[in-house]
């Protein structure tokens, strides 16, 4: 019987949201070296934060490779 991922436990650095995409890869980075090749960078699509002047930044979020793939996202290149 095959695993469902969706059901399996969340990591702790997986749903992160950061301002720029740097940031997000750079938490990656921080990663046992095993690990890292499990995440990936998204582009949030929904605006989740709005600034004072109420203009939506943009944001990144750090996301499960095999979970984009099910749900038809793309990883961002480095």
């Amino acid at each position: 019987m095959a695993k469902d991922i969706f059901k399996e436990p969340l990591h702790p650095i997986e749903g992160i949201q950061d301002f720029n995409k740097k940031e997000s890869q750079g938490k990656i980075k921080r990663l046992k070296k095993s690990e890292r090749k499990d995440f990936c960078v998204i582009k949030e699509e929904k605006p989740s934060w709005y600034s004072p002047d109420m203009r939506w930044r943009q944001t990144y979020s750090v996301q499960r490779k095999d979970k984009m793939r099910v749900v038809g996202k793309k990883c961002l290149r480095k």
